[in-house]
């Protein structure tokens, strides 16, 4: 886990580097469809009213896509997920989010975004179980311009869901917080 992390600020700074002559000749461009998916890491909170507190970490990813209103108003769909397997079950907490995404400066590339959805629940192996109910995203990150329409985009998200009752658990909540590196093309 510490290798992935070590991996993805080498590769942050590695892109920063190189982007800065890019983004001297360049300002960024956000015009029309735009997709962007990454990887990361993720810490993860569950609680339930019979279960108590857990937290564990574990890889999380994204996907994001939609088209743009404005240079600085992105309006599209967002897909978090953090996963983790032990012991023969794999469990997968994850939000589906229209999502809007505000650039407050139109040369920088630094972004806030926010979305509400769906969030799930699934738990694979012996005591399969799954739910879904509401859920929220908000997060930041910065497109690091690497080409003339794409960007390397670290990024921090929370993600909340509620309103779950997998395998009948009542008061079912979940918080994901990850960070993670992305590719983005405008």
């Amino acid at each position: 886990m510490r290798g992935l992390t070590a991996c993805l600020v080498s590769l942050t700074v590695l892109a920063c580097l190189a982007a800065t002559t890019a983004r001297a000749q360049r300002p960024q461009a956000r015009q029309g469809f735009w997709i962007g998916f990454g990887l990361g890491y993720g810490e993860a909170y569950a609680t339930c009213t019979a279960c108590g507190t857990a937290s564990e970490g574990g890889p999380a990813g994204f996907l994001k896509l939609g088209g743009t209103l404005s240079p600085k108003v992105l309006l599209g769909g967002a897909v978090n997920a953090w996963s983790k397997s032990s012991q023969g079950a794999t469990e997968i907490l994850g939000n589906v989010t229209g999502s809007i995404f505000y650039y407050p400066a139109l040369a920088s590339g630094f972004f806030v975004t926010g979305g509400v959805g769906l969030s799930y629940e699934n738990l694979s192996g012996v005591a399969a179980t799954s739910g879904t109910g509401w859920g929220l995203r908000a997060g930041a990150g910065y497109d690091i311009r690497v080409g003339r329409m794409t960007s390397l985009t670290p990024v921090a998200d929370f993600t909340y869901g509620g309103g779950l009752s997998p395998g009948g658990k009542t008061g079912w909540k979940q918080t994901v917080i990850d960070f993670g590196l992305g590719v983005t093309f405008h």
